[in-house]
């Protein structure tokens, strides 16, 4: 009888009230906000996408060979990854946690621009899965074809990239790409 009571309460705050519009899920946090009306209709970037200018850049600076340094103890204990390792030979942090170090999240400064990116996407047709979006105000694509890959352009030549695990809406790779650029903007 409980059973049977408890689904009915919950058929009822499912259903919600008559002639409601039923609440939806947001696809991104507040800061990371989509740029344009895509003018094609077609998934991913649109056919006429052009990167905006980067109008406050961020310079990558010390960060650029040891993105770990991006991120604090606790920042990384904020967003559930308080392991960093910097990979041997590139510039690469790899964020983990001690009971699963197989699951890591990537983060780096690409030496490559967002419209480098754009034109090697449309080069090789990879765009389908691409939305052009914006994180603090700088332009930026988040790519969910196998994970949540964030792109945020920081300079006219450099690219902050955040590889998260999927995820829908991708927020702890906004939150991590935000706390990266708050640390570009008061850095050494």
């Amino acid at each position: 009888m409980k059973t049977a009571l408890v689904a009915g309460v919950c058929l009822v705050l499912l259903a919600g009230c008559g002639g409601a519009e039923p609440a939806t899920t947001p696809t991104a946090t507040p800061t990371a906000t989509p740029t344009e009306e895509p003018t094609t209709t077609r998934a991913g970037l649109p056919d006429d996408y052009r990167v905006p200018d980067i109008a406050d850049p961020l310079e990558p600076g010390v960060f650029l060979a040891n993105p770990c340094s991006l991120l604090s103890v606790s920042q990384r204990a904020e967003v559930g990854l308080p392991v960093a390792e910097q990979s041997p030979g590139v510039d690469t942090c790899v964020l983990g946690t001690e009971r699963n170090p197989a699951r890591p999240v990537e983060l780096q400064i690409l030496e490559d621009s967002l419209v480098d990116l754009v034109d090697q996407c449309r080069a090789d047709d990879t765009c389908a899965t691409w939305t052009p979006t914006t994180v603090e105000e700088h332009p930026a694509l988040l790519d969910t074809a196998d994970a949540c890959r964030l792109m945020v352009g920081l300079t006219d030549e450099r690219t902050l990239v955040v590889n998260d695990l999927p995820e829908s809406p991708c927020e702890r790779a906004v939150t991590i790409a935000e706390l990266s650029m708050e640390e570009l903007r008061t850095g050494p």
